[in-house]
């Protein structure tokens, strides 16, 4: 079955004969008289691309293609190849400008990036991308109805594109406000990144890309995990000789180191309940997982196999833990319960996998296969079963978190050349860059889902 088209369908009103204008030349589309003579024609809209083209222009273009039509065939198939590539051509001035407004985005200073856009904008009414980041600009300024007008302005000029979609779910959310729903979507991240010549904790707003910088200490410091309350952030740093584990409040205050072994501790994820976190370490001579109370510091060990193993995630009631188990040098994954018995693996074939993370209903694993040609997200029930892709792309896309409605996805991958954080939408498979920076960006996880 045919799948349809992305365009809306073209009305070819009946057309007078003999017609009474002339073919209309391509220099007849500069600047209208000042007195401009009422067309026979009603307003048609354009099967042109809507992001290259003003109004002005796509509003002659199709007129022309029409009186072609009525012409020669052969005149209008002419048509319909070149004025897609006359249209495809962006202003100049105006890629300029959103240039500089994506450069200042990125930079964090949105109210720059924000003019920056209006100015393409100005130059440019139908560029799409520009009316997008203006209205995630907006969004982060706090002003929401700018915002709406954006977002509606994306969804009129490209109405089936993955930006539209997108566009309608941040009005929805505009709308809803805080609190209106059981839950709300989570708008922020925490994530590892070597932006600054060093690797250090930021957390991103989602909605307006605004950055924090947690630590700022000249050692390596990574693997971030948000307490269930979202007040707090765990992670890993070399800052005092080996890796060890600390808290920081989400503010980047409250520094706290939590363990103080000679071995290398990696990896903390907290339990649901916020008392405990699950983390590995090689202080017992083998890589194997333990668990902490917080407060208190109780230590206990949870694995002992002579195989190394690697924190995965806990399942949302706690009772168990999604974990890494090396073999022969082909991690897979295994579950057990959180005490380390009944450890049972989820699949058996020889495909080396990532680290898992539970889907919110406790019903599937998220992770990375690691197949020859790339590293793909997939999803699997619990008894390994119900194989699936999740992502499909001829890149490299590693799976950091799900989101807990189970709707998005945080992933690195490396299509836009190094390791930058994208945000992925699993019903419509449409993407979004997160990050821009020249260094590896890493460890992404969702905050907590505010109630």
């Amino acid at each position: 079955m045919p799948s349809p088209s992305p365009l809306p369908p073209l009305p070819f009103p009946p057309l007078p004969s003999p017609l009474p204008l002339p073919f209309l030349p391509l220099p007849f589309l500069g600047p209208r008289a000042s007195r401009p003579q009422p067309s026979p024609f009603p307003p048609l809209p354009s099967p042109f691309p809507p992001s290259a083209v003003d109004s002005r222009l796509a509003d002659c273009l199709t007129r022309s293609a029409l009186i072609a039509m009525t012409r020669s065939p052969l005149a209008f198939i002419l048509m319909l190849f070149l004025i897609p590539c006359i249209a495809s051509a962006q202003p100049a001035e105006a890629v300029k400008h959103y240039k500089e407004g994506l450069a200042h985005k990125r930079a964090g200073n949105l109210e720059k990036a924000a003019a920056g856009f209006r100015a393409a904008i100005k130059l440019h009414g139908r560029y799409m991308e520009a009316h997008y980041a203006l209205a995630w600009c907006y969004r982060g300024l706090g002003q929401d109805d700018k915002a709406i007008e954006a977002f509606r302005e994306v969804i009129r000029i490209a109405p089936h594109s993955p930006e539209s979609i997108e566009s309608a779910r941040a009005i929805q959310r505009i709308r809803l406000g805080p609190g209106t729903g059981r839950q709300e979507a989570q708008d922020r991240l925490a994530f590892a990144s070597q932006r600054n010549d060093n690797v250090d904790i930021y957390t991103m707003d989602l909605a307006g890309g605004r950055l924090l910088r947690l630590t700022t200490h000249p050692a390596v410091d990574r693997s971030p995990a948000w307490s269930p309350d979202g007040q707090r952030v765990a992670f890993v740093s070399e800052r005092d000789g080996n890796r060890e584990i600390y808290v920081v409040n989400a503010d980047g205050g409250g520094l706290q180191r939590l363990t103080t072994d000679d071995g290398a501790d990696d990896h903390p994820r907290w339990s649901p309940d916020g008392g405990t976190i699950a983390f590995e370490s090689d202080r017992g001579g083998s890589m194997d997982i333990y668990t902490l109370t917080v407060p208190g510091g109780a230590l206990r060990r949870v694995t002992a196999s002579p195989q190394d193993e690697w924190v995965g995630d806990w399942s949302p009631d706690g009772s168990r833990l999604a974990l890494l188990q090396t073999r022969e040098g082909v991690h897979k994954i295994h579950v057990m319960s959180a005490d380390g018995s009944d450890m049972v693996p989820l699949t058996s074939n020889a495909i080396s996998e990532g680290r898992p993370t539970w889907s919110a209903d406790g019903r599937y694993l998220y992770f990375t296969w690691y197949f020859e040609r790339n590293a793909q997200v997939c999803r699997a029930s619990l008894d390994g079963q119900n194989l699936a892709n999740v992502t499909r792309s001829p890149y490299n896309d590693d799976l950091c978190d799900v989101s807990t409605d189970g709707r998005r996805l945080l992933i690195t991958s490396d299509r836009d050349g190094d390791s930058e954080l994208y945000l992925v939408e699993m019903d419509t498979g449409a993407s979004r860059r997160l990050t821009y920076s020249p260094g590896s960006d890493t460890g992404a996880r969702f905050a907590p889902v505010r109630r």
